[in-house]
């Protein structure tokens, strides 16, 4: 997804991020990490699944570069699923479903896949914001400016 979308890939930053994840589920015993091999044992990518409850949330998936021709989150999230079963979790949520993709192929590919396994698609009610003040909504979007500009630099470091 970062390629197709032309995002640079912080690899410090994600390293953090993943053992800050990794801690977590150890600390807390609310999720896992599935690794996938190549036949030389290394390791070619992985997904990381949260557990909530009789959930298991499908949160992040990770491919080498050189291996993205593979399937690589296919066999993770199959194994995924099977272990969530034996775990007794009785819904894995895929983490979404993308509507109005007629232009994304990427995304079309990505929910042909989630289809593939008939399940249950849940719509979330659509967020609404209340505001009491003028000067809190003012607040609320220059705060949600600020965001934006912020992610956009980030990208350019």
């Amino acid at each position: 997804m970062y390629q197709s979308r032309g995002l640079r890939i912080d690899h410090k930053r994600e390293n953090i991020r993943f053992k800050a994840i990794l801690n977590c589920f150890q600390q807390y015993k609310n999720g896992f990490f599935l690794a996938v091999k190549n036949n030389q044992k290394e390791i070619i990518g992985g997904i990381c699944i949260q557990l909530q409850g009789n959930t298991a949330y499908y949160f992040k998936g990770y491919a080498h570069p050189q291996h993205r021709h593979l399937p690589i989150n296919h066999i993770a999230l199959f194994q995924a699923i099977k272990h969530a079963k034996r775990l007794e979790k009785s819904i894995f949520d895929f983490g979404g479903y993308a509507l109005n993709t007629q232009n994304n192929v990427q995304l079309q590919a990505i929910n042909h896949f989630k289809d593939g396994f008939r399940g249950t698609i849940s719509l979330y009610p659509l967020t609404r914001y209340y505001y009491s003040l003028l000067f809190v909504k003012f607040a609320h979007k220059s705060l949600g400016l600020v965001y934006k500009i912020r992610f956009k630099c980030s990208l350019w470091r």
